[in-house]
């Protein structure tokens, strides 16, 4: 069974932003909406990853085929619409 997860998108680094290193491993410290956040730069350092708000899951429909769904922002009403997306697949395989 799949999970709903997060997936992280990639934007570019702003001017006023400060590459610090935490553990070992650069981040981008920016401010937004007045509140210092970190969050950890691309591997090539040209961009920060910043999770996106809607949660998505990967499920395989009734023909195999891998495909990802957007569910929604709320992590509890993702997982319902997860469970429903999934009977419906065994439905459609079970004829």
């Amino acid at each position: 069974m799949s999970t709903p997860f997060r997936p992280d998108r990639a934007y570019p680094i702003p001017a006023r932003a400060e590459i610090v290193a935490k553990e070992g491993k650069p981040y981008a410290r920016i401010i937004e909406n007045g509140r210092v956040a970190l969050y950890p730069l691309s591997k090539d350092g040209t961009k920060y990853l910043k999770p996106a708000k809607k949660y998505v899951a990967e499920i395989r429909d009734a023909d195999g085929n891998l495909k990802k769904v957007s569910l929604s922002t709320n992590m509890d009403s993702s997982r319902m619409i997860l469970t429903g997306l999934l009977r419906n697949v065994d439905k459609e395989r079970s004829g």
